[in-house]
């Protein structure tokens, strides 16, 4: 029952911090007249807006009419452009470029979204494509390619995907600019990289869906993680570590006949796990200080090694002696966690994050057919540590 309320504890913090302002990452603004702003720099959820906090304290709030654009220290711009959507009407919009040439693709700063920015003279708008639009905004503004015809059936029949556009694109640029190349990576310098270790410790509980045949023990694990942040707050974890879990059940009365005595049985166990993780968090709370971190992660369990071992004593108590014991390995066993707390960021480079989490894992064959009725819960404490690139 307390697990209940742990969790049911979780999700309220998480539904009271939604309204909370997004942390954000060292960058700087660059305004209309040419000035560099450095900062802590926060994109809103909309992506229409960024905040920037100064070294004197001060908070400044910028939409794409006001500076040229943004970004994170060390890296490119974050332009502000000027876009016709496709359902009308035109806006300036924060926008990432996805394929640089004469014809450029553009995405929306969230990475949702493709726009096209024609060749000169037409390339001071951006033009937002869509599966209705795009085969004749692309014969309206690619032409000169002898090489390159847009309206044969082979192209119209093409699907509306990004890598379909990019095709098209590229065959463009390549024939109207013979030595062009495309760059690659251009997105992640929306990014802050960072490695860390992570280790927690947890309760486990194991029992039918009335916990009326119940097993506890403790959890403990360790784990290589790759870090990836946005300045919106959205943080990716993609993990990899060693899971260790121990648990004993209460001592069972066995069914006798005949004349024989009765007797109690507990099950002890051990389990150890390869256990890859993937992991999605908001931050929350102002730019540059302490702030709430929640968490929701998937992550699949190899088992290694696992040895069971039974245990039979005299009802109601007495020496207890080893019955049995067996040995097993392989499986894959799944999970999923939600995790709430803190992020304390450490000067340059460094970070230090404290949270609680709920885990259940949904095993196939690993325990014994009266416990696969419900499943593993774990309730747990995580500390984190991370260095971030420059």
């Amino acid at each position: 029952m307390r697990y209940r309320y742990l969790t049911t504890a979780l999700l309220l913090m998480l539904l009271a911090a939604s309204g909370a302002r997004a942390q954000g990452l060292p960058g700087y603004v660059l305004t209309l007249g040419g000035d560099t702003l450095h900062g802590t720099l926060a994109e809103l959820p909309q992506q229409r807006q960024v905040h920037l906090l100064g070294p004197d304290g001060q908070l400044q709030q910028f939409d794409p009419t006001q500076i040229q654009g943004y970004g994170l220290r060390g890296q490119a711009l974050v332009a502000s452009a000027v876009v016709r959507l496709a359902e009308g009407g035109t806006a300036r919009y924060f926008v990432l470029p996805r394929l640089l040439g004469p014809a450029a693709l553009y995405a929306f700063a969230n990475e949702t979204g493709l726009l096209l920015q024609p060749p000169s003279p037409a390339a001071d708008t951006l033009y937002e494509l869509n599966a209705y639009n795009w085969h004749l905004l692309f014969n309206s503004y690619l032409a000169g390619c002898p090489d390159l015809n847009l309206s044969e059936e082979q192209v119209l029949r093409l699907l509306f995907e990004e890598r379909y556009v990019g095709q098209l694109l590229s065959r463009y640029n390549r024939c109207v600019a013979p030595g062009w190349q495309p760059a690659a990576g251009i997105l992640r310098s929306t990014y802050r990289h960072g490695l860390g270790l992570e280790a927690d410790f947890s309760l486990v509980r194991i029992g039918n869906a009335s916990f009326e045949k119940l097993s506890q023990g403790t959890s403990q694990r360790v784990a290589l993680a790759w870090n990836l942040m946005r300045a919106s707050g959205l943080q990716t974890d993609l993990g990899l570590g060693y899971t260790h879990l121990a648990y004993r059940s209460d001592f069972r009365t066995e069914d006798t006949s005949g004349s024989a005595p009765p007797t109690e049985e507990q099950e002890r166990g051990q389990f150890h796990f390869l256990t890859g993780l993937a992991r999605i968090s908001q931050r929350l709370g102002k730019p540059g200080r302490p702030g709430l971190l929640m968490g929701l992660e998937l992550g699949f369990n190899y088992r290694v090694h696992n040895n069971t071992q039974i245990y039979r004593r005299p009802r109601g108590g007495g020496p207890t002696v080893l019955r049995e014991q067996y040995s097993e390995s392989g499986n894959v066993t799944p999970h999923l966690a939600v995790s709430v707390g803190m992020a304390l960021p450490l000067p340059p480079r460094q970070e230090v994050r404290l949270s609680a989490f709920y885990q259940r894992y949904f095993p196939s064959d690993i325990f014994f057919e009266d416990i696969l009725q419900s499943g593993i819960q774990t309730v747990g404490i995580r500390a984190a540590y991370t260095l971030f690139r420059e």
